[in-house]
Parts: structure tokens; C-alpha cells; sequence
């Protein structure tokens, strides 16, 4: 599949909106994904879970559109990154919108921000709020829409909804940084990462672009890192991101914990990317008893052991498995 990446400077919305309505149909018939960056005058879009009490202040304009995720705003120093994707090269919304997530996050642990996925609520968090936001549309047998990245907007604008459905401060890139960066900066970060995880690379080049990250990185972001990837279904990702720090782990407990999860990342390998049923239930047994103390990493362990377990019966039963989610701090605890 053919990916391009358009930089569109400032754009109203409507405009933005036509941009991708236009190549709706070619991203059909051609087998091809845009990726647009953009930024916009102040405005508010509605998504499909927009409650009336989600808007505090309805002085500023609002437009509505059939997008997931509820109320959020747009602002200059805004980073608007849309879609245009054809559904059956996308492996799922799902996965989808991991991905996107995922590549927000290995962007922002390049600035040395710290951030985390929240599953179920979609989106990018950090310790000071939540600094991204995803809402995605599909239709017409393509995904539109996409996210937003706070870089140094006006935070003062969020006081005036419930941004997305959440009570959550709001943060942007610049209060974590000592210089100030541009878009333009960022969505050359961006794009590398966009191309790690939507284009069509062999699983032996996924591992060398795993293996580069690793080294690239500060080792505080690379269990979250081994995580994201797990979560968006690149498990041969998850594998050496997993394994080269586990072998550099010098803490015995530790490095069994460690241990435990490359395994768990590879019996999924075997179920989704190189199908071997048996070998990962094989993997799953070994991995379950490494992960009994993971505190370390997951604030609710129990809900990931009773996913395993769940696991380990579908396989012997059906030979089959749901997916699994690795969440770093538990679905509803706050970022």
C-alpha cells in the first residue's frame, strides 16, 4: 500500500474536511492512505458521544461531525493529524486507532515526554493531563479523521468543555520542553513513526526498526514502548524490544518478570504473525507463573492473569484466542 503525507499549513475545518472527502475514493481504488497535517482556527468539532453538558461555553463555534470520541478544540500551535485510509489495509479500528496512538507516543518519548495509552478511553495521556486526542470516522470503506497532539496551543480553551467526555486537565508538549518546538519539528518525528507502524514492512524489518528504537530511547520508555507494541498487534516488535532489555536487566526478579512477558508477546507471534498454535500455548504456560508479581509494571495485575487464563482455555478448547491488552496502569486509574 502506497502511503503520502501532506502538509497543509493553517486550514479552516471545512476545509481540512474537503481535503479528505476528496481523496475518499482514490484511497479505494488505488490502494492508498494520506496522512494529513494541518492546524486550525479556534473551533470545536462534536463527535458522535457529545452530551450537551460536555459543552460548558457555546460562545465559540462548534462543528458537528461523525467522528468517535466526544467534544474537543482545535486551536493555532495544535498539531491536527487526519486520515485517509482504506479500512481493509487498517487490520481493524482498533487496532487503528493503537497505532496512531502509538505513534504519538514514541513521538513524544523522542522530546523525552512521558506518555501512555488509557484503553479504553482513546487518546494519549501524560502525568500532567492529556495531551492527545483520537476520533476516528469510517465510512464509504475508508477511515477519516484522526488526531490531535497539544504542541503550544491555548490550554485555557479546554475550560470551556469537558474535552472527549473527560474531567482531565489538559497538557501540551511545550511545558515539558526548556526550548520551544515547531510543528513542522514534530511532524518530521511523526512521520517516521506513522511509517513504522501502517506500512507494509516484513517481520525481519520490523524487528531491525524494534532493535534501532531500543537503542534510541532512554530505558525508562522501553517496557511502555514493548507494551504500545504488543497492544497494536506488532508482536515481533514487542518481542526484541522485550528481550534486549530483559538481557540487559540485572535484577533477578525483575528480569523473570521480564522474561515472562517477551514470552507472552511470542505466543502471541505464533497465534496472529507466524501461526503455530501449539507452541504458543506452550509459551503461555511458561509465561503465566513468570507474571505473577507484576506490580512493577501493572498497577491491577489480576485483570491481565484472568486474560491469560481466559487465553490459555480458548486455545486448548478452539485452538483460537480473543485479543489481549496490555494496560501499564489499569483502565481506570487516572493518568
Amino acid at each position: 500500500m502506497q502511503i503520502e503525507f501532506l502538509r497543509a499549513g493553517l486550514l479552516p475545518y471545512p476545509q481540512a474536511r474537503l481535503l479528505m472527502e476528496e481523496r475518499k475514493q482514490h484511497s479505494v481504488q488505488q490502494k492508498k492512505a494520506w496522512f494529513i497535517f494541518t492546524e486550525h482556527p479556534t473551533i470545536y468539532t462534536t463527535g458522535i458521544k457529545t452530551k450537551s453538558e460536555h459543552i460548558l461555553d457555546r460562545s465559540i463555534d462548534t462543528f458537528p461531525i461523525r467522528r468517535g470520541g466526544s467534544v474537543t478544540v482545535h486551536s493555532p500551535g495544535q498539531l491536527i493529524l487526519y486520515t485517509v485510509f482504506p479500512f481493509r489495509e487498517s487490520a481493524g479500528l482498533d487496532i487503528f486507532i493503537r497505532r496512531l496512538e502509538g505513534a504519538l507516543l514514541d513521538t513524544l518519548f523522542d522530546f523525552g515526554i512521558p506518555g501512555r495509552a488509557n484503553d479504553p478511553d482513546s487518546g494519549v495521556f501524560t502525568p500532567r493531563g492529556k495531551i492527545a486526542f483520537v476520533g476516528i470516522e469510517a465510512s464509504a470503506r475508508v477511515i477519516t479523521h484522526g488526531a490531535a497532539l497539544n504542541v503550544h496551543n491555548d490550554l485555557g480553551l479546554y475550560n470551556k468543555i469537558q474535552s472527549c467526555g473527560l474531567t482531565l486537565p489538559a497538557a501540551r508538549m511545550q511545558d515539558f520542553l526548556t526550548e520551544r518546538v515547531s510543528l513542522e519539528q514534530i511532524i518530521s518525528v511523526l512521520e517516521k513513526h506513522l511509517l513504522t507502524r501502517f506500512f507494509g514492512h516484513s517481520l525481519d524489518s520490523l524487528k531491525d526498526i524494534s532493535a534501532q528504537r531500543f537503542r534510541e530511547i532512554p530505558p525508562a520508555f522501553r517496557v511502555p514502548t514493548a507494551f504500545q507494541y504488543f497492544n497494536e498487534g506488532h508482536y515481533i516488535m514487542a518481542i526484541e524490544m522485550l528481550e534486549l532489555t530483559w538481557r540487559e536487566e540485572s535484577n533477578a526478579e525483575t528480569k523473570i518478570i521480564l522474561q515472562g512477558f517477551t514470552q507472552l508477546a511470542s505466543a502471541f507471534h505464533k497465534i496472529y504473525e507466524r501461526p503455530n498454535v501449539k507452541g504458543a500455548l506452550s509459551l503461555l504456560q511458561k509465561a503465566h507463573p513468570k507474571l505473577k508479581d507484576i506490580s512493577l509494571y501493572i498497577k491491577r495485575p489480576e485483570s491481565l492473569h484472568r486474560s491469560i487464563e481466559h487465553v490459555l482455555i480458548r486455545l486448548v478448547k478452539e485452538g483460537i484466542v480473543p485479543g489481549l491488552y496490555i494496560t501499564l496502569e489499569g483502565k481506570h486509574d487516572d493518568p
